[in-house]
């Protein structure tokens, strides 16, 4: 995994993780609910919460949403917490033309496209859906300043799966190689600066000071794709009131730390 440091003036991660967990089920009312993840943010959900406290927040079932087996249980609502990846596009509609539950409230851990959403409308014929939001929480959350992002293991958005063996060959290549092929570790970029963004998101700070250590290319590439996120594409996303502190985002290449192999 990318690992990095995450540091805000009263906000910590474990808190803020567990608030977006809190407000999505709040949000979908009172009633018997049903949680469905994906393979990532039942990660997340795991890191949070325990399973006594899901169930005192009236969430008697936690299941994937790709389970094809589940039974019918149209009496209760489904929360739906996933990434914006078309896998989950897909099992989402799967559900939607034959629905298992009664409702449908759907919370997405990233930016949603248009066409993702259109997708989804053309799904709902029977109009389950009854509303979606975007919760910046495209991270693991590992302590209080401390976040992990998954990467090749996992689908990224508008990615295609991977095999496991293959996961681990372009994650070692990905973390090891300073100078590669954009092409070959682009998937594995995109991951990291959609978890990047989404963290400075959720601890609502202004668009970025970004600093990269030169020798590394992978450092390049990743910082280079953040600058279009938050400078160009995301602007409105990140305009935030002035005066707010800038917030310093540095990344560095683990292939020239001198200090690790010596612990």
């Amino acid at each position: 995994d990318v690992r990095s440091f995450a540091r805000a003036a009263s906000t910590m991660l474990p808190e803020l993780a567990k608030d977006y967990v809190r407000k999505m089920v709040i949000r979908a009312g009172s009633g018997a609910k049903v949680m469905l993840v994906d393979a990532e943010t039942k990660q997340y959900l795991s890191t949070v919460y325990s399973q006594s406290e899901v169930l005192k927040q009236e969430v008697f079932l936690v299941e994937t949403i790709e389970n094809e087996q589940v039974d019918k249980l149209l009496h209760m609502k489904a929360v739906c917490f996933l990434r914006p990846s078309y896998s989950s596009l897909r099992a989402l509609c799967r559900h939607l033309r034959d629905p298992k539950f009664g409702e449908y409230h759907l919370f997405y851990t990233n930016t949603v496209r248009d066409s993702y959403l259109q997708d989804i409308a053309q799904a709902d014929e029977q109009e389950l859906v009854k509303q979606i939001h975007e919760y910046y929480a495209d991270y693991m959350v590992l302590d209080s300043h401390l976040f992990s992002i998954p990467s090749g293991s996992f689908e990224g958005v508008g990615g295609g799966g991977r095999s496991a063996s293959s996961s681990s060959a372009e994650v070692s290549s990905f973390l090891c190689a300073p100078y590669t092929d954009r092409q070959n570790i682009l998937s594995d970029v995109d991951r990291a600066v959609e978890a990047i963004a989404a963290l400075l998101l959720s601890l609502k700070v202004r668009k970025p000071s970004i600093r990269y250590q030169r020798s590394s290319d992978v450092a390049f590439q990743i910082s280079e794709s953040l600058y279009r996120l938050t400078y160009c594409q995301g602007d409105g996303l990140f305009a935030t009131e002035r005066g707010s502190i800038e917030p310093l985002v540095l990344i560095l290449d683990r292939t020239s730390d001198p200090v690790t192999p010596l612990l």
